[in-house]
């Protein structure tokens, strides 16, 4: 926010102790520390700010540690700003260059915001219930004070709003992508506290923009240890864990000591330790079978030597929904479990030619033809003998002869 009076740069930091530390000295200089972080915004931030390692690593940190990166502010792009830097490279905009690429749509007035298709159906730009409401509250956004003047967007990168500059050329205004394991953002315009300073006390227009702008950065940005689940809709369903374990740089460790302590419903806990699959990616698996309906607590941890790589939790809920119902296609290993419990088998579609073949062969007690003569039976004479002295008995009280 300044320098004092020695001339040291000085920061204004504001958060919980033990997430900030790293910031005392501005930009961190380590990637352990800026690692530390799931998502890092630029604001007014030229590129001479930064030491070359500083630019470098803000690049793995979104393609390699997978956070998330937002850039804006005139500071960013006035003059050299950021351009040349290799954080341009990982922008979803061109720092140079007139726009030529963006659809006219529907534009008012110079700096106001004016949807694209993608930004209508982008949970990020999502400000009303439904899309007539969402628009409408767009359009009495108040216009910004200015707009960056930047090129066109970058393959796969996605425009979410653009607007028209004092000039009249049309700019992008938000623009979004995906970069290697991360996110990157860039917001051209200036002032964006004209949408709470002018709107009415009880809009959150401009709270829920930037909430959502933080949460869709951040969402994706894993930790250093991850799992992963598949399977246990039903108890006996066997359930499937994906591990992976990165050290505070993120590279993936493939000496690293895994354990995963499930709970059950009753409160029964289990060790599991996870194997190695892929020592290239740092991935580790391991599985257990449930036993009975409820929720099941899996928490992971993760170490290498004597240093904590950190810990996981996950929950799964075991038989909370009728499978056959929520999901009607075939389930191969529920068929194969009834086969095998009940000593049948599993055939598919393309082999039913074979199936009274199979019948036949799995029979295990051929059919055995019992022949019975029911002239021999008491029962069937004394039927014979009672039916036609009833039918006697009754002509006679009728008076039938």
């Amino acid at each position: 926010k300044g320098a004092n009076d020695r001339g040291q740069n000085t920061f204004y930091i504001q958060g919980d102790t033990d997430r900030t530390h790293a910031l005392s000295t501005g930009y961190p200089q380590h990637r352990p520390a800026l690692f530390f972080y799931d998502a890092v915004v630029l604001a007014n931030t030229p590129g001479d700010f930064f030491s070359p390692d500083q630019l470098n690593m803000t690049v793995d940190f979104v393609s390699k540690r997978g956070g998330g990166l937002l850039v804006f502010g005139a500071q960013a792009f006035a003059g050299r700003g950021l351009a040349s830097t290799p954080i341009e490279t990982i922008l979803p905009l061109h720092l140079a260059g007139r726009t030529t690429t963006i659809a006219q749509g529907a534009v008012r007035e110079p700096n106001t915001v004016s949807l694209t298709a993608d930004g209508a159906n982008h949970g990020l730009m999502r400000l009303g219930m439904t899309p007539d409401i969402n628009q409408a509250r767009w359009d009495a956004v108040p216009p910004l004070a200015g707009v960056a003047a930047l090129g066109d967007p970058k393959p796969g990168a996605s425009v979410l709003a653009h607007t028209v500059g004092a000039g009249g050329g049309l700019y992008p205004l938000i623009a979004v992508q995906r970069y290697g394991r991360g996110r990157t953002m860039v917001f051209t315009g200036e002032a964006s506290w004209r949408w709470k300073m002018l709107l009415p006390s009880d809009d959150d227009t401009y709270d829920t923009f930037w909430k959502q702008t933080v949460r869709w950065l951040s969402e994706i940005a894993p930790g250093q240890v991850t799992v992963s689940t598949e399977g246990g809709g039903v108890p006996g369903e066997v359930v499937h864990l994906e591990i992976s374990s990165r050290d505070s740089t993120y590279e993936t460790v493939p000496d690293a000591s895994i354990t995963a302590h499930v709970t059950g419903p009753a409160g029964d806990i289990q060790e599991i330790r996870p194997s190695l699959i892929d020592a290239v990616s740092g991935r580790y698996t391991a599985k257990f079978t449930p036993t009975q309906s409820g929720v099941y607590h899996i928490d992971v941890r993760a170490d290498q030597g004597s240093s904590s790589l950190g810990n996981v939790e996950t929950w799964i809920l075991v038989g909370g929904s009728d499978r056959e119902l929520t999901d009607p296609r075939m389930n191969s290993e529920a068929l194969a479990r009834l086969a095998q419990r009940t000593g049948g088998a599993v055939v598919p579609a393309d082999a039913l030619g074979e199936l009274p073949d199979q019948i036949r062969e799995r029979a295990t007690v051929p059919a055995t033809l019992i022949r019975l003569d029911l002239w021999n039976n008491v029962w069937v004479f004394l039927l014979l003998v009672f039916l036609p002295s009833v039918e006697w008995l009754l002509r006679r009280q009728w008076g039938m002869r």
